[in-house]
């Protein structure tokens, strides 16, 4: 599958850990090593994703927010279409987040039309000594709430240069299933 993201820095991502669910949420980890993009403005390494009732959680890791960058996750629940979170990441600026319509891993082209999400949300973060970029997505946000478990690609694209994960040579990687808790 062809996708114009810039130069992608590929190798397979070796560990997928599942992690315990804390309080009610299922979560999925997908790390990455620190440095293994150094010509990436943004070195992504990794994402957490809890997935309950209310809404979904994804953390991604990253070497250094201080720097502009452009962010996805694709999020794909097993019955349906699914939807992309997108946010033109400005740490000195307002960052813009939004939300669009069919994931990468849809069937068909995706329209690319933005959803009205009230609710989806960035912010910033550390998990330890490293600064975290957290999207909120109400669950009534995907699938109008009615889905179970979901698959998830994080994309972290800056100046034409993107991390992708989880990683793999020839198509689109994906998590595995992180079920809803």
């Amino acid at each position: 599958m062809k996708r114009a993201l810039g130069t992608v820095a590929i190798s397979v991502v070796t560990a997928l850990a599942l992690s315990a669910a804390p309080a009610g949420a299922a979560q999925v980890t997908v790390p990455d090593p620190q440095g293994d993009s150094p010509e990436a403005p943004l070195d992504l390494l990794g994402f957490t994703a809890s997935n309950n009732d209310l809404h979904l959680r994804i953390e991604l890791t990253v070497e250094d927010a201080t720097r502009d960058g452009d962010l996805f996750v694709n999020v794909k629940p097993r019955q349906g279409d699914g939807v992309r979170i997108v946010s033109r990441f400005r740490p000195a600026g307002k960052s813009r987040t939004f939300l669009l319509d069919q994931a990468v891993t849809d069937d068909g082209a995706g329209k690319n039309t933005r959803l009205r999400c009230p609710g989806l949300k960035l912010r910033q973060g550390f998990a330890g000594s490293l600064p975290t970029i957290i999207f909120d997505l109400p669950s009534r946000c995907l699938s109008k709430g009615n889905y179970g478990a979901l698959r998830l690609i994080a994309v972290v694209e800056a100046d034409r240069d993107a991390q992708v994960k989880p990683e793999a040579n020839d198509e689109i990687a994906k998590s595995d299933y992180v079920a809803r808790g």
